[in-house]
């Protein structure tokens, strides 16, 4: 903390004023933390004070009261105004409605706690109102003045006046019971602000939940609603204009009784004009809960009332007229037994009153205790008389149980008592996140039929997961409760600074005006249809557009209604669109926002809902890796996806071990609740290396590997078959039987991804045949991945090596031109440029053409294609230019095929990713070098800085740009290596070598080598990759066949009959459909799952059961369960010997009546 200023205010007391906090809404008070002196909202405050009219009372008749030196207001006649006029009634005739006038307020602002001791430098904010200030307005300055956000509950504490000492084991009970109600976020307590009793103990609790360093938004509010002309050294509160705060001394020496209390956050002092009358802010407190009661948690949008509840502890004069005044207003009242004699009367009558003993003998019992017909009598019987809103708390009888629940209890008792329905009695219970008292005091009949919607829809916006477990338990249907519009009221209901938020943002902002993958033309009539039909915004459509972000555009928009133009349709604007529920998943949707917002338990809850539990971990697994992209912070993110991507390996591994077809048949199986995708595409996409890497995915890919073939097929087989096609028709190649007739194999299209391959069927050598059999064996084996991979191989070699032979020997200028050689690597080109074009058509065909070049360049392999095709028609064109036009262009040409011959050679190595042990290799290159380019960029800064720097003091006014570009980087490249030039501007450069000595020159060398080896072996990346050598060697194994069986069969340059035979399908409309060869449906995978789910559910809970950690919980759990029987047990014969004692005394008393009435055993004859 920082001294900004050190004055002194008028009485010549040193006054700090504190710099470096930020003003922020109080939701309450940390009592070690200082807050400005200066209130910035002070004159604001003044403002609203005047504006509405906050007054306190003085009063104006001076009348004697029997010590004839005090008023009968209980001041002194020189406390009274010169206005005050003398009376001379008698002084039980004062009246505060009659003999005081409303002034405006002198006493509001800041308190300034001061004291001996470190913990009572605190501050709270005050208010001096007059009795009967009405509740909307204290209301409105605790809310909007005060920045007192709406509170879930409201617990009104009632203790005596007198410094009431609780017993240590109670006190102990309770403070531990008000610190589980302090956990709960908006918990409003008041309290009378005495720095004494119970409120101390009050004021006590709030400090130690406060220190324990809960966040700003869980602190706890602690309101004091005291009386004014009671309040010990209340004239240090009247503050003048130019004060900033009120310093209020605490007395800790003598403890005065009427002390305000340093632990509470907020004052109300009601003031009737009276000094030392006790009990003034009582009606004013009540009115303030009664108001508080009728409002509705979380707003008005909300239907349930604000829970308020009192507690009474110790006795006072005005105990039984609080109570009686809050329960006629419908408020609850635990009372707890032993704090005094009312709560012990009041407890005696309520047990009574239980075990259903008749009147006259309750009347008895409180005509011992009060005077006949006294007011307290009185009052007390109208109490009993609406016991339903009466809740007894005693230590020894609760069987376990502390002040929580018992004020649970009371809240539950008094919705019961109003109405039959269960609904508020669950918001109660979900505003304490208590499922214990939900599972046992509402849900107690298994057959009842409760509505769960709203409660289920608060559960999930407050992450309320073991509710949302309970409601499903009872019977709630998610697809009666989850429409479109409950959906987009819990996005709606996201705070601003969740992560979500900020990628709602981020994606709009900039990928809105593309949402749909198609041009700005085109977007911009989907909106104006909107506007014509009069739709509003979205909040799905924007989710939609967050969902496919973290996604990727395969999967669509899940949400949005207005279509793409290219599969928009008419749509009658008759307004049925807004309710649209057609696509709405209930599972998929909530597991997809419970991950969004990151709710680990609730995600869990339904991603155990969901159909496809695997491809589920698996989207789960890629959102929250996508997410990490937002955040500076992505630890956590990260350990939930991996904890998904574990989940999603453990259930495809028990489904791999009960039947590996169906498992296998489960990871091609196209998703329509995902866009149509598979659970390899989400696995690749959610980077699922731990996947990839499970022997049943691996033996999959090996099958797609080798289509028809046997996948125990040895290479030297396939390549011999190359060699020597004829070879097919013979039992050197094995294939898998399938139920594909010949007449289907004739007719089949050539799949376009691994899941359009057929895997079922087991291997079989098949003898050479004849016939159908023959074109079968044929066409399987040329469109096998594997067979396309070594023709493209050999393909990619000899052209190659036609290339080398080109640029090196057979490249003439005009007018010699072209020779054969050339324009057999010219159609090369056109067959490489067709079959990249064919790449982004077909992606273009299915999902829009701006998704199909941003997937095409998202892959560096692409980008090295893009880049040869680039320079292939650049050298061809300044190739083919004749001489006599330009004589440089053929030079150009030359050059740019020898530089492109370098990309199509790295581009070679990508064809070789397949291999075990290239493979991760070459990706250990690619990362090396995207290091490297970072070091390469700052090393080239500081040349280009010194490079410049030097030329100009070297050369001046050089006008040649070559000559300086050549100073600029050359001589700086030379002089990183040791050696300085004596002139850069000839060809032939003279160097002048400045180490003499040949071994210290290379020491020199190997010194500067040294230096840059870090940088230009950045180890890091190496070692990475390597430890996950067979990791990584797996996951590209995807990529790579993905490419080659949606590549067609030839190899080029043959590859363009494929390309001419695919156009003119497409003009002909008859584009290859997908579809899955399978041994089972959907329906069939789907069940089979859900079963496979439900084991390996009930086999992971076995296992973390017998973890020594759950075994250790469970054993607490037993025993505790253990203690609450004994508990019960033991209350339950305490409540029979009390019944005994009662029906003794009834015997007792029957006995003395029939002694009294001469009516013994030996005399039965009438008196």
């Amino acid at each position: 903390m920082n001294y900004s200023a050190r004055r002194y205010d008028k009485n010549g007391e040193p006054r700090i004023s504190w710099v470096g906090h930020k003003t922020q809404p109080d939701i309450g008070r940390t009592p070690h933390s200082l807050v400005p002196l200066v209130c910035p909202t002070k004159v604001m405050l003044r403002n609203w004070i005047s504006r509405k009219a906050i007054m306190k009372r003085e009063c104006c008749c001076y009348i004697p009261s029997e010590m004839a030196l005090l008023c009968a207001c209980g001041y002194s006649k020189h406390e009274h105004s010169a206005r005050s006029k003398l009376h001379s009634l008698p002084a039980g005739q004062w009246n505060p409605k009659e003999h005081t006038v409303e002034m405006k307020t002198d006493a509001f602002g800041e308190i300034d706690f001061c004291g001996s001791s470190p913990d009572t430098h605190t501050h709270a904010k005050f208010i001096r109102v007059s009795y009967d200030t009405c509740p909307d307005l204290l209301y409105e300055l605790l809310n909007q003045q005060w920045n007192l956000s709406i509170p879930n509950l409201l617990i009104s504490v009632t203790e005596g006046v007198t410094d009431f000492q609780m017993k240590p084991t109670l006190k102990k009970v309770f403070k531990r019971g008000l610190i589980k109600v302090a956990r709960n976020t908006g918990v409003w307590i008041m309290t009378d602000g005495a720095h004494s009793g119970v409120t101390k103990v009050v004021g006590e609790v709030v400090r130690e939940c406060e220190i324990a360093g809960r966040s700003q938004q869980s602190k706890v509010v602690t309101i004091g609603v005291a009386t004014w002309g009671v309040i010990y050294n209340r004239d240090l509160l009247r503050i003048s204009p130019k004060q900033d705060c009120a310093r209020y001394h605490v007395d800790e020496l003598h403890g005065h009784p009427s002390c305000l209390d340093f632990n509470h956050s907020y004052f109300i002092l009601g003031d009737n004009g009276t000094s030392g009358q006790y009990g003034v802010e009582a009606e004013l407190r009540v009115q303030l809960e009664t108001f508080i009661s009728k409002l509705h948690v979380g707003g008005d949008k909300n239907n349930v009332h604000i829970p308020v509840v009192r507690l009474v502890v110790a006795d006072s004069p005005d105990t039984l007229v609080t109570m009686q005044s809050s329960m006629e207003n419908g408020i609850p009242c635990v009372v707890i037994a032993g704090t005094g004699k009312i709560a012990d009367v009041i407890c005696e009558m309520y047990y009574l009153h239980k075990d259903e003993v008749k009147d006259d003998i309750m009347e008895e019992k409180l005509r011992n205790h009060f005077p006949e017909e006294s007011e307290a009598l009185l009052q007390i019987r109208n109490i009993m008389s609406m016991n339903h809103l009466l809740t007894i708390f005693h230590e020894d009888k609760e069987n376990g149980h502390e002040i929580d629940i018992a004020i649970i209890k009371a809240l539950l008792k008094a919705r019961k008592s109003e109405d039959d329905n269960t609904e508020h009695e669950l918001e109660i219970a979900l505003a304490w996140n208590r499922p214990d008292i939900a599972r046992d005091k509402i849900f107690t009949n298994s057959g009842n039929n409760q509505r769960l919607e709203k409660p289920m829809h608060t559960a999930l916006v407050n992450n309320r997961y073991q509710f949302v477990q309970l409601f499903l338990d009872h019977g709630l249907n998610l697809k009666e409760y989850l429409k479109r519009r409950s959906l987009k009221n819990l996005y709606i209901n996201i705070p601003n600074s969740c992560l979500l938020s900020k990628i709602i943002r981020q994606t709009v902002e900039r990928g809105f005006v593309n949402s749909f993958g198609e041009s700005m033309a085109q977007h911009t009539l989907v909106v104006k249809e909107r506007i014509q039909r009069t739709q509003p915004r979205d909040k799905l459509d924007d989710l939609s557009l967050v969902i496919r972000q973290l996604l990727g555009r395969k999967v669509g928009l899940l949400y949005t209604q207005v279509q793409p133009s290219y599969q928009l349709q008419q749509v009658e604007s008759d307004g049925s669109e807004e309710d649209d529920d057609s696509n709405m998943e209930c599972e998929r949707d909530l597991f997809i926002w419970s991950i969004l917002l990151q709710h680990k338990e609730m995600s869990y809850i339904f991603w155990s809902k969901c159909k496809s539990s695997t491809a589920a971990a698996l989207v789960a697994t890629r959102m929250l890796r996508s997410m990490t992209l937002y955040t500076d912070n992505p630890k956590s993110i990260l350990e939930l996806a991996a904890e998904y991507e574990e989940l999603a390996v453990g259930m495809f591994d028990h489904c791999f071990q009960e039947n590996e077809e169906q498992a296998e048949e489960l990871l091609m199986q196209q998703l329509d609740m995902w866009g149509g995708n598979t659970c390899l595409y989400l696995a690749f996409k959610a980077d699922a290396k731990d996947f990839f890497s499970h022997f049943g995915v691996q033996n999959l890919l090996t099958q797609v590997w080798f289509g028809e073939m046997s996948d125990t097929v040895e290479l030297w087989r396939v390549i011999a078959c190359l060699m020597c096609p004829l070879l097919i028709f013979t039992t050197l190649i094995s294939f898998r039987q399938h139920e594909l007739n010949e007449e289907e194999m004739l007719n089949e299209q050539m799949p376009e991804n691994i899941e359009d391959v057929p895997i079922s069927g087991k291997s079989l050598s098949m003898k050479p045949v004849g016939g159908a059999g023959c074109i079968r064996r044929w066409m399987s084996f040329w469109n096998a991945p594997i067979t396309t991979f070594f023709t493209n191989l050999a393909s990619e070699l000899i052209f190659l090596c036609i290339y080398a032979y080109v640029i090196l020997a057979n490249i003439h200028p005009w007018p010699t031109g072209p020779g054969s050689w050339e324009i057999l690597l010219y159609f090369w080109f056109v067959a490489f440029i067709t079959e990249e074009l064919r790449q982004i058509l077909m992606d273009a065909f299915n999902f829009g053409m701006l998704f199909a070049l941003e997937h095409y360049i998202s892959d560096f392999w692409n980008k090295l294609d893009l880049l040869t095709s680039v320079l292939i028609v650049a050298g061809m064109a300044c190739r083919l230019v004749p001489l006599n036009w330009n004589s440089k262009c053929f030079t150009v040409g030359r050059v740019i095929f020898s530089l492109n011959f370098i990309f199509f050679c790295v581009r070679l190595l990508h064809i070789f990713t397949i291999n075990k042990t290239l493979g991760p290799k070459i990706l250990i290159v690619k990362k090396m070098v995207e290091d490297l380019i970072f070091f390469l960029f700052l090393l080239s800064l500081c040349m280009f800085a010194y490079g410049v720097a030097t030329q100009s003091l070297l050369v001046h006014n050089e006008q040649r740009v070559d000559v300086q570009l050549r100073g600029i980087f050359y001589r700086p490249y030379l002089i990183l290596f040791g050696d300085l030039p004596d002139s850069v501007n000839s060809t032939h450069v003279q160097i002048h070598v400045l180490i003499d000595s040949p071994v210290q020159n290379d020491r020199s060398n190997d010194t500067f080598a040294g230096q840059a080896s870090p940088h230009c072996h950045p180890s890091f990346t190496f070692e990475t990759v390597h430890d996950n050598n067979d990791k990584v060697w797996k996951y590209q194994r995807y990529e790579l066949i993905q490419e080659y069986i949606s590549r067609p069969a030839l190899p080029p340059p043959f590859i363009i009959i494929s390309h001419v035979l695919l156009l003119v399908q497409y003009f002909r409309n008859r584009m290859p459909q997908q579809h899955l060869l399978g041994m089972y449906t959907k329906e069939e995978l789907f069940a089979w799952e859900e079963i496979m789910k439900k084991d390996f559910l009930f086999a992971r809970q076995h296992n973390q059961s017998q973890m020594p950690e759950e075994i250790i919980r469970s054993a607490a759990e037993k025993v505790g369960t253990l203690e609450r029987r004994k508990a019960t047990e033991e209350a339950r014969i305490l409540s029979l010997h009390q019944q005994m004692e009662n029906i003794e005394e009834q015997v007792a008393r029957l006995a003395q009546a029939f002694e009294d009435k001469g009516l013994t055993p030996g005399n039965t004859s009438r008196p």
